[in-house]
């Protein structure tokens, strides 16, 4: 009979080295495995054994229980509406993927705003040239 894979520790896991900013090559690094094996631990494929979950725990600070999604610690923070570790690392990560937003749409907004007034430049220079021009028409007529 297969073994029975546990779902949980997948999706913690995915959350937790997404929370981190790591690769799956990041996190092998860290507890000695390979990138393709947390992509296996994270798609369900494989469970890790009790020394890789151990060595997971470590890295991520977080409890064996948690990982395998039978612990509620129950962190309330009522301003953010969080209750469990769970809910906290995915408001983290929601809300960092939105600073990162706004921080990606102020970026575009100075590069336009910066497009926008070269635009104006080279419009300003090109209606100089074409005066220039015409003036050294003029002069050449008087010559």
């Amino acid at each position: 009979m297969p073994k029975q894979v546990n779902k949980n520790i997948g999706l913690t896991i995915r959350a937790l080295r997404a929370k981190n900013g790591w690769t799956l090559e990041d996190l092998g690094c860290k507890i000695k495995t390979s990138g393709q094996m947390i992509y296996f631990y994270e798609t369900h494929k494989h469970t890790p054994g009790p020394s890789k979950l151990l060595k997971l725990a470590e890295v991520f600070k977080v409890s064996i229980g948690f990982l395998k999604g039978e612990v509620n610690n129950n962190l309330e923070n009522p301003k953010e509406g969080a209750t469990t570790e769970a809910d906290i690392l995915w408001r983290d990560q929601y809300n960092n993927a939105m600073k990162k937003n706004e921080e990606l749409w102020n970026e575009n907004r100075q590069l336009k705003d910066t497009i926008a007034d070269k635009k104006k430049l080279i419009d300003h220079y090109e209606a100089t040239i074409e005066k220039l021009k015409e003036e050294i028409l003029e002069l050449k007529k008087q010559a």
